[in-house]
């Protein structure tokens, strides 16, 4: 039964893990957005989607 308590802890660490990783994800989405307003001019002679 202890070791079941671990295991259900190794997947909270694991789903916590997942976590910061889609929180990298939308970080990285961000870095993108930012990217595309620093290219402005370029994206300004497109129209807006």
């Amino acid at each position: 039964m202890l070791d079941t308590g671990c295991w259900i802890l190794d997947a909270g660490y694991s789903m916590l893990d997942t976590g910061y990783w889609m929180l990298d994800a939308r970080y990285w989405m961000l870095d993108t957005r930012y990217w595309m307003l620093d290219t402005g001019c370029w994206a300004c002679a497109r129209p807006a989607v």
